[in-house]
């Protein structure tokens, strides 16, 4: 009688015990990122291997949302006074991260390259592509009396990527 009330003890306490210690280590993942709202979906099928790496990358974001997307999950977030969304693998693996903001935000040297060759548009929005092992990429989207033009700039060069002829009355 003995054996059987200490082996139920032992084995409700290291069942209990891990249970406690999974909660707590899940706890303390989403507790780092208190502004985690849903977006859209269930935020029960939200990685915490995402979450983690989210945690580690940004651990000043504010207003988190996450969402849940076809191979992944998609973060948005603030970085200060930038907008920013980021992308994880289902694996919760750090895919890419875009930061987007206006022109007076944007790296002077860039702003450079863009301006000696579009002097007379005026730049709308940058987008700051960061990807692991890959070079850091601007995409500037700009605009003229005619024309909306997208470019992108990334290792010092610049390459035209679309440009649309604006209707009359745009």
């Amino acid at each position: 009688m003995k054996r059987t009330l200490i082996s139920t003890a032992t084995a409700f306490l290291s069942v209990t015990g891990t249970a406690c210690g999974q909660q707590m280590h899940t706890s303390l993942a989403v507790n780092k990122t208190e502004t985690i709202r849903q977006g859209s979906g269930n935020l029960n099928y939200l990685s915490t291997r995402a979450v983690r790496s989210f945690t580690r990358l940004y651990p000043d974001a504010t207003a988190v949302y996450w969402y849940e997307a076809q191979n992944g999950f998609i973060a948005t977030f603030r970085d200060g006074d930038i907008a920013c969304r980021a992308a994880f693998g289902l694996r919760g693996n750090w895919i890419y991260t875009v930061r987007t903001y206006t022109e007076d935000k944007m790296p002077k040297s860039v702003r450079h390259i863009v301006k000696s060759t579009y002097y007379d548009y005026t730049i709308t929005v940058v987008e700051e592509i960061i990807r692991p092992r890959e070079a850091l990429a601007y995409h500037v989207h700009m605009k003229d009396r005619d024309t909306w033009l997208n470019v992108q700039v990334s290792n010092g060069e610049m390459i035209e990527v679309e440009k649309f002829q604006k209707r009359e009355g745009n």
